[in-house]
């Protein structure tokens, strides 16, 4: 399926893409640089917040950075790693194997929903310890729990992108309608009735632990591991990953000074694309070769340089 007329081109990319001016770094952006730094991310980026249309997030340059540099390493500790034997470990149906494979969105939506879930109930869980002070009177003291996941609040809370693309599965019948494009409206609808059989696989595959878990928290979770995650092709098994501050990092193509990741056994690097970037100024991340098409559906805009039939 490709695009097919140049109208319908220059409406997608008028209607999808952001103008991003003004950059703002808020106090909770604040807590979220200090986590890093209490983990050790070792970083030249910055994450930031676009005040003005369309709102979300990036990454800016903290100093004049060189093409080819690393300027981002998080720990792999810090990842949120999803592959097939996360869902083949907890269900009973290896014969939808290769179904599941299909699936890994939904699958790993599904682990990203019950990990934040879980930290939220770890967070309201308390010991009480009781001391005597120097006046001799005893006092209780509430410490809060401590589990390798509780080591994700903070990047849930400010550190994720603020919400997941607004993806044409979304859309209403007249948003999709301006499209002019069949293939493309069809594309769409049918995407919309995979993600809602995904919410359901996850609902009945699930006990009532997760019931405070709405179809618009899954739904939001889909779309980030959909538009955000890297994929690492590992001793025959396809990884998704979700990595602090780089799943900040907006696109450029390569021409336009996108730059790389390279995924190795203890850390996630970025490196800087081919024109450097000069402090203050956004760094973007290649997202890689996509039809127009592929971008709508899966990212929510359409590069500017994206011509029709793929080139990025």
């Amino acid at each position: 399926t490709t695009i097919k007329t140049t109208t319908t081109f220059a409406l997608l990319q008028s209607t999808t893409t952001t103008s991003h001016n003004n950059k703002v770094l808020s106090s909770s952006l604040e807590d979220f640089h200090n986590w890093a730094d209490e983990n050790k991310i070792i970083r030249s980026v910055a994450v930031c917040e676009y005040d003005g249309v369309g709102g979300g997030k990036g990454l800016i340059a903290t100093r004049d950075l060189k093409p080819g540099e690393i300027i981002l390493s998080v720990p792999r500790s810090l990842t949120i790693q999803y592959d097939d034997d996360d869902y083949n470990n907890y269900h009973d149906d290896a014969n939808n194997a290769e179904q599941n494979k299909k699936d890994w969105a939904g699958n790993f939506a599904s682990k990203l929903c019950k990990l934040q879930n879980k930290v939220a109930e770890e967070e309201a869980t308390t010991t009480t310890t009781n001391y005597t002070g120097m006046d001799g009177k005893v006092y209780s003291c509430n410490f809060p729990s401590s589990s390798p996941s509780a080591l994700l609040k903070t990047y849930f809370d400010y550190g994720m992108p603020r919400e997941g693309p607004y993806l044409p599965r979304d859309w209403t019948k007249d948003e999709l309608s301006q499209l002019q494009d069949e293939d493309i409206i069809q594309l769409a609808t049918l995407d919309a009735k995979w993600r809602d059989k995904q919410y359901q696989k996850f609902v009945d595959t699930n006990d009532e632990t997760f019931t405070c878990i709405t179809k618009e928290d899954y739904n939001r979770a889909l779309g980030l591991v959909t538009s955000r995650s890297l994929e690492l092709n590992s001793n025959n098994k396809d990884r998704r990953m979700l990595v602090p501050f780089l799943d900040n990092a907006n696109h450029a193509s390569k021409e336009d000074g996108g730059g790389s990741y390279s995924i190795g056994s203890t850390c996630v690097a970025l490196f800087c694309g081919n024109k450097g970037v000069k402090e203050g100024d956004e760094v973007c991340l290649n997202y890689g070769h996509r039809k127009p098409e592929e971008f709508l559906l899966y990212y929510g805009f359409v590069p500017t340089n994206c011509g029709q039939g793929g080139k990025d």
